[in-house]
């Protein structure tokens, strides 16, 4: 539809053109066929085009959710790992009272062992 309207204006104006001007302008048919030919050439390089930017597209899309799966396994061996974390944290708290309280217990041993030695040297 589109090429048939433009023939007809292009003839239309190439009448206007002779009889403002006195210059004859020819509307041909290789006209037309040429106007076909570049239309189907653009038409080839825009589908090319937009084929190209679909690939691209595509392959970002699917990049993208690798890397969503990539990052909710992450997620979820982060979740594992800080239960792991606080269960050796509070075993570590746990050790930490304890040597403390051995080490008050060997303190107090130590000092004991002080008092006596020193009773035993003063007899």
């Amino acid at each position: 539809m589109f090429f048939g309207a433009a023939h007809t204006k292009v003839l239309d104006l190439s009448d206007r053109m002779f009889r403002e001007l006195k210059r004859l302008y020819y509307v041909t048919p290789t006209n037309y066929i040429e106007l076909v030919k570049g239309y189907c050439e653009l038409l080839k390089q825009k589908q090319l085009t937009i084929g190209n930017e679909i690939k691209k597209l595509s392959a970002g899309l699917l990049k993208l959710q690798v890397e969503a799966e990539k990052s909710e396994e992450l997620k979820q061996q982060l979740s594992m790992s800080s239960v792991v974390l606080s269960k050796k944290s509070k075993d570590c708290e746990d050790l930490m009272v304890k040597i403390e309280s051995e080490s008050r217990e060997c303190k107090e041993k130590e000092k004991e062992v002080e008092i006596r030695s020193a009773q035993v040297e003063k007899e």
